[in-house]
């Protein structure tokens, strides 16, 4: 679930990274999916490290898994809100 947006149009969830990953020891972030409405979202280590326009997800400073486009604004490409739905796929 999407439980803020920043200013800058980062969708913060209610799914914490590394919990999963100790959850979830037989697959890797790199390999998991989160789906958002019509959107499914790769993982990147990290903001800067997506190309200019992509929409990724990643771990974020409070330990959140955060969506984010590098440049950009993810709130307004997807047009999410606060209490939408996101889902995680382990691959």
């Amino acid at each position: 679930t999407i439980i803020y947006i920043d200013g800058f149009g980062n969708l913060i969830t209610s799914i914490q990274f590394d919990r999963v990953v100790a959850e979830h020891t037989r697959t890797r972030p790199d390999n998991w999916r989160i789906e958002l409405k019509d959107h499914s979202i790769a993982f990147a280590l990290s903001y800067g490290s997506a190309p200019r326009g992509e929409l990724i997800f990643y771990s974020g400073s409070t330990g959140l898994i955060e969506i984010a486009v590098n440049m950009g604004n993810a709130a307004r490409l997807t047009d999410s809100h606060v209490g939408d739905a996101v889902r995680l796929l382990l691959e």
